[in-house]
């Protein structure tokens, strides 16, 4: 099977790490040509604080972690081998 791409993961709530201390957790609505991501729902967390952002778009530069739930990539594979099995 192919590997997954960023463009598989639309729609997934991805967890990013911006520096040691900032966070953002959202959900993945697009990618440009640059890697830079547009996320919606975002909060986003700092040392006390928890702020609710919206739609963020998050320069490649800044990204220092991209995290996503195993569980949603397990059910991503799965429907592309379903997928595949259906093509005659």
């Amino acid at each position: 099977m192919d590997a997954l791409t960023l463009k598989d993961i639309v729609g997934a709530t991805l967890y990013i790490t911006i520096s040691e201390v900032r966070s953002l957790k959202g959900t993945l609505v697009a990618v440009d040509a640059q890697a830079n991501l547009l996320l919606d729902e975002v909060d986003e967390y700092c040392p006390d604080n928890v702020r609710k952002l919206g739609l963020v778009s998050v320069p490649f530069a800044t990204i220092s972690d991209i995290q996503i739930h195993k569980n949603y990539v397990n059910k991503i594979e799965d429907y592309k081998r379903q997928c595949q099995k259906n093509i005659v």
